[in-house]
């Protein structure tokens, strides 16, 4: 993944975009996607910052490494019905001349914990882009506080240095995936299903308590929260405890290096002569319909790269 800094001149400028679209456009306060009920001040900012953040992360990228220069759609913004435009307003091209993208371009941030990329369904119909843009933040959950620490009085010295310098704010260029290809390699998620744990490999000590080892059929096994079975390649062992309630815990133990394949979360490598708890749970429950990819298997391929640019402008 490319790896950008982003600065508190950065963060300024996409506070000032969040507050004029919240007092000045009245953009929307409900949180649709998740809790359904009034974001207050400080929810509200910390639910558009990251997206924005993620927008210039994008621009510092194409500009490092590939000598490009954009200007970001909120950057042009004047109301609230440019919130529907694509994430990249204006192309300069190499002679100066600045031209409007050919292609529509949405770009997209998530969590260093998330698990998934997530589109909901009424995103991904009502608004054709192009192609998109997954870009990782790591913004601390004080970010509001560290941006206006040089601006409050404390006189308190002990709690004045307690609170973090805003420092720079990590942001990692995560992939790019034109819309049939989002389209044909996600999972689809109704509302009211979760999502499941895709890093599910945990390397353990031992086994703990009594397993009984199990000769698996085509060296293939299933999880109950996860569709598809998982196919492995490589000397193992393979290990199920049975509660009394009739619960399963897997285990594998490597015999060689090992990898193991799944069609949706792709190929985890196990290293030789080490025992792996495998984790079968689910995480969040969803509000409304999403497209989910996991973040794991997320393409971030050059080719894909050097295509968007060529048609781009």
């Amino acid at each position: 993944m490319e790896k950008i800094k982003i600065t508190k001149e950065d963060y300024e400028e996409c506070l000032k975009f969040i507050l004029k679209l919240k007092y000045l456009w009245g953009g929307a306060t409900i949180d649709f996607a998740s809790s359904g009920v009034k974001r207050d001040i400080g929810k509200y900012i910390h639910d558009h910052i990251g997206g924005k953040l993620a927008e210039i992360a994008v621009k510092k990228f194409l500009k490092q490494k590939y000598n490009l220069n954009i200007e970001l759609g909120f950057e042009k913004y004047t109301s609230a019905e440019d919130f529907m435009l694509g994430d990249i307003e204006k192309v300069t091209k190499s002679d100066g001349t600045k031209v409007s993208p050919k292609l529509k371009v949405e770009i997209k941030a998530t969590k260093l914990s998330s698990r998934w990329w997530l589109i909901s369904d009424n995103e991904f119909d009502s608004r054709e882009y192009d192609v998109y843009i997954l870009v990782v933040i790591d913004l601390p959950l004080d970010h509001i506080l560290r941006f206006f620490k040089d601006s409050l009085k404390l006189d308190d010295k002990e709690l004045e240095k307690a609170i973090p310098d805003f420092g720079t704010i990590d942001a990692e260029i995560k992939g790019i995936v034109w819309r049939d290809e989002f389209k044909n390699n996600t999972l689809k998620f109704n509302a009211g299903d979760s999502v499941f744990e895709t890093e599910i490999f945990d390397v353990r000590p031992r086994i703990m308590g009594t397993a009984t080892e199990t000769q698996l059929r085509n060296n293939e096994f299933t999880l109950k929260k996860i569709p598809q079975s998982f196919k492995i390649n490589g000397q193992y062992k393979f290990y199920v405890k049975t509660s009394p309630r009739g619960a399963e815990t897997k285990y594998i133990k490597t015999i060689s290096d090992v990898v193991i394949s799944h069609k949706i979360l792709g190929e985890y490598t196990l290293g030789k002569g080490k025992i792996f708890l495998i984790t079968d749970k689910y995480l969040s429950p969803l509000r409304i319909a999403n497209r989910g990819y996991p973040l794991r298997s997320v393409p971030n391929k050059e080719a894909t790269w050097k295509d968007f640019l060529k048609k781009l402008a």
